[in-house]
C-alpha cells in the first residue's frame, strides 16, 4: 500500500480505488459500494475503475456539509 500523501496537491490527477480508501478512511468494499451505487463519480475502463482527483474531492466537501447540516 502507498503512504498518504501529504496534501491533496500531491495527489495524482485520476486515482484508483485502492488510492481513494485511504483518502476516505474506509475499506476497498465501501469504496466499490460508492462506486457501484454511483454515489462517486468515476469512469469504468474495461474492468477498472478510475476517479478524478476534483470527484473525490467533491465527494469529500458534500459530507463535511451534510455533517455541519446535522
Amino acid at each position: 500500500m502507498k503512504p498518504r500523501p501529504s496534501s491533496y496537491e500531491a495527489l495524482p490527477w485520476v486515482l484508483t480505488p485502492e488510492e481513494v480508501a485511504p483518502l476516505l478512511n474506509v475499506g476497498m468494499c465501501t469504496v466499490y459500494e460508492l462506486l457501484r451505487s454511483n454515489q462517486l463519480k468515476h469512469a469504468r475502463i474495461g474492468v477498472q475503475y478510475r476517479i478524478l482527483k476534483q470527484d473525490v474531492l467533491a465527494f469529500m466537501d458534500q459530507g463535511s456539509q451534510a455533517a455541519k447540516a446535522v
